[in-house]
């Protein structure tokens, strides 16, 4: 019999701790079993709290499909994007949209990256506190639009998904765990969501008209709105809503993780000063006094740790769901079909049988890792064939921001660690930093006209 987790209440059963403090919530779970049962409302999930039965699912897509809460959702915003699809419609999908991220890209992709990290830290002036999420998200927005969409956004639409986002992502966390009529009522929250949704939705659609304006076809085939706007796809040229849907997705998705990723391990760094200084000698010795480049990659082996302990005490995709489709086992227990499941990373990066201490922030866990520790203990991106496509794209954007913005500025550290904001992802809550720049330090000097 799979234990069901203490502290539900009738008719609302666990929602109320879900809501309250999900974070919590879901560490109480690993003590009750390797599989916890929880009711939200009317329906029971099934939490997962054992990393080989995780490994178990997410390797077979088939079985255990995406849906639940969490895709129900996130498919009246996005539809069946290649991150919310079921399983019949992914493979097709993948392969038509993988060459955007193809490894050959990267190096190609690096220099915007290190372009755009150089032209948002170049509007700071020395002394001025910050909003770091805000600024984390100029980077990856900026990033983004003008490497897989091949154009730009003006800063006035930059500012606009910025805080769209928010809205967003609070307003989905939210709808996972209410009942569906109360999307309809008029409160500040819903809209606040709905407006967010059209104007991303206007802001995208405007990039997918400017680039069929273009000439030659566009922004190209190796763009991804030059693959989404592609007319040899196997069941014909993609819909406008379908095309708007898959940009959609990947611009929020792409922002929104990487730029929590970049905030939290700016943090972190900065409120460590052991590991600050460890990293500063590393970028000192590599860098040189440039921005961190591509070939520089290779040699920044403690900024790499310092990212992967981030995903690991933060990962953006906290929580997330499957559904079985037919009758099956996990581990020794039996799974009707149709049973929700419910997959934390969180839960799993958390547990302290796995990560010993594992509030205690360590890089030295990833650069003499624990030879012990399973793989599927480390899922920040999934695993599988539903593994985030970007994940090198997004870990690399990560590791070249956070060894730029500490080779070449200090950042005075909070008195003490954010709060994470747990809705449709992990952000700091409330991250403000006064920025100064580390004796005119040579990648800060504006380029000559």
């Amino acid at each position: 019999m799979i234990p069901l987790a203490p502290g539900a209440l009738p008719l609302a059963g666990h929602a109320h701790s879900i809501i309250r403090d999900p974070l919590g919530f879901l560490r109480t779970l690993a003590p009750h079993g390797d599989i916890v049962r929880v009711r939200l409302g009317p329906v029971t999930a099934l939490v997962l709290c054992d990393p080989a039965l995780i490994r178990q699912v997410l390797l077979n897509d088939r079985l255990f499909d995406k849906g639940g809460p969490t895709y129900e959702r996130a498919r009246e915003f996005l539809g069946d994007s290649l991150s919310t699809c079921p399983h019949s419609q992914h493979r097709q999908q993948r392969r038509r949209l993988q060459p955007a991220f193809h490894s050959t890209k990267l190096p190609r992709y690096t220099q915007t990256m290190t372009d755009q990290i150089g032209a948002v830290t170049r509007t700071w002036r020395d002394g001025q506190t910050i909003d770091v999420m805000t600024e984390t998200k100029k980077i990856t927005v900026r990033v983004l639009t003008r490497s897989i969409f091949g154009t730009g956004l003006s800063d006035r639409e930059i500012e606009q998904i910025s805080r769209g986002i928010d809205d967003i992502t609070a307003g989905m966390h939210a709808r996972m765990f209410l009942p569906a009529p109360l999307d309809k009522l008029p409160t500040p929250r819903n809209i606040r969501y709905h407006r967010a949704n059209s104007t991303i939705r206007e802001i995208v659609q405007r990039l997918i008209d400017q680039d069929r304006r273009r000439p030659a076809g566009g922004a190209g085939p190796e763009t991804l709105l030059g693959i989404l706007t592609a007319d040899d796809w196997t069941d014909g040229p993609l819909s406008d809503a379908d095309i708007l849907d898959q940009a959609t997705s990947f611009l929020l998705a792409g922002m929104e993780t990487t730029a929590e990723a970049m905030a939290w391990a700016l943090c972190l760094a900065v409120q460590h000063p052991e590991v600050l200084a460890r990293l500063r000698a590393e970028t000192a010795q590599v860098l040189a006094g440039a921005p961190a480049q591509w070939k520089h990659l290779p040699d920044l082996k403690v900024t790499t740790s310092i990212i992967n302990e981030t995903l690991r005490m933060y990962p953006g995709l906290w929580i997330t769901t499957r559904v079985a489709t037919a009758d099956t086992k996990l581990g020794d227990h039996h799974v009707a079909s149709g049973t929700h499941l419910l997959i934390s990373p969180y839960l799993i990066q958390h547990r302290p049988d796995i990560y010993p201490d594992p509030d205690r922030f360590d890089p030295g866990r990833w650069t003499d890792p624990d030879p012990s520790r399973p793989l599927e203990a480390f899922i920040p991106f999934m695993a599988g064939a539903r593994k985030c496509m970007a994940a090198d794209f997004a870990v690399t954007e990560a590791v070249l921001t956070l060894a730029t913005l500490t080779d070449a500025w200090e950042f005075t550290a909070p008195p003490q660690r954010p709060k994470a904001a747990a809705s449709a992802t992990l952000r700091p809550k409330d991250l403000r930093m006064r920025v100064t720049r580390r004796d005119q330090h040579p990648s800060l000097r504006r380029p000559s006209r």
